[in-house]
């Protein structure tokens, strides 16, 4: 498993979280071995995903790209920690809707 918090994955460039995040996940799913990722405040990474002053709308667009490219992994989990999910995209909340395992 591995614990990340969506600071570790904030870059101070414009477009850098985005290929952050993809290497970072990306690499931790290539042993192939079962993986849970656990991303603390991942709303932080995806919240103003609709404004052009941020650099989210990349940001979410790898993250909820690099979760599609997982449904078929049966070996893949992943949890996502916030306070609100309001200010989430509705992509993203739409996939979470529909691949959500309910406790």
């Amino acid at each position: 498993y591995k614990f990340i918090s969506s600071t570790e994955l904030v870059e101070g460039y414009r477009n850098q979280t985005c290929i952050h995040i993809r290497n970072e996940l990306e690499g931790i799913v290539s042993s192939g071995k079962p993986t849970l990722i656990i991303i603390d405040e991942v709303n932080r990474l995806l919240e103003n995903a609709d404004s052009k002053h941020h650099d989210t709308d990349m940001s979410a667009t790898a993250l909820w790209s690099f979760l599609d490219k997982q449904l078929k992994n049966p070996n893949f989990f992943f949890i996502g920690t916030m306070n609100s999910a309001e200010k989430l995209p509705l992509p993203f909340k739409n996939r979470i809707n529909s691949n959500s395992i309910p406790f």
